[in-house]
């Protein structure tokens, strides 16, 4: 099963005071529980913590989190994403937190798609951000879009679903950032993530590629954070 506890503003702050880390997003500051998971350091391909500078705009990145095998959409925008409250299908409310960084413009999402549970593999993938130099999307650019069923999400909306047959938004990871130690980390995820139904559909292939269904729900303490197309040996875009 997964390991979820449910924090709210008045633990949050304690361990804020706690730890010294600095947020430089609203999410904790709901009403509302997110979905915590184990605290993972993002980091390059070669170990080192990534900061802001050292991330493209308007590029698609991808690290796995809070799973071994569940990826990630890192994203630099060029605006500030501002936190929303959102609903899941079964009318679960919870607050998007929005982005972090002083132009509060860092923001990541599920890659799984919350329709069928499309999500990018190693082989391809048809899950992807359309950025503004991107004609791809028909829908427009700065948009997230699954090309298997069409569902189309806008990631300056903390991930709002704007067209297509999936009836939630996008999920979105919940990161905070240190200004002393210049890290930044994935901590947890606001909005239905569905990862029950994404490790039984896929199973065998997780299996395959992981080498077991535990190794694949291992969770991570360290993300790396990669370009998509460096990620998925083919980007498939409609």
């Amino acid at each position: 099963m997964e390991r979820r506890d449910f924090l709210k503003t008045c633990a949050v702050s304690t361990a804020i005071v706690a730890s010294g880390v600095v947020f430089l997003n609203d999410a904790r500051a709901a009403n509302l529980p997110v979905t915590m998971y184990k605290k993972a350091l993002l980091t390059d391909a070669n170990g080192k913590p990534i900061w802001f500078d050292t991330i493209a705009p308007d590029a698609p990145f991808i690290f796995n989190y809070p799973y071994a095998a569940t990826p990630n959409f890192l994203l630099l925008l060029d605006l500030p994403v501002k936190p929303m409250d959102y609903e899941t299908s079964e009318g679960g409310k919870y607050k998007a937190p929005g982005g972090i960084g002083n132009g509060k413009n860092l923001v990541a999402y599920s890659a799984i798609c919350p329709h069928q549970w499309s999500y990018p593999t190693k082989e391809f993938t048809v899950v992807n951000y359309y950025g503004k130099k991107d004609p791809g999307c028909m829908q427009g650019v700065q948009l997230i879009k699954c090309c298997a069923h069409l569902s189309v999400f806008d990631p300056k909306i903390c991930g709002k679903k704007v067209d297509g047959p999936a009836e939630n938004h996008m999920a979105m990871i919940v990161l905070e950032a240190n200004e002393a130690k210049k890290e930044i980390y994935a901590v947890g995820v606001a909005g239905k993530t569905q990862y029950t139904e994404f490790f039984d559909l896929n199973k065998q292939e997780l299996r395959k590629e992981y080498g077991s269904s535990a190794n694949a729900k291992a969770e991570v303490e360290k993300a790396t954070v990669i370009r998509l197309e460096k990620y998925s040996a083919n980007v498939i875009k409609c």
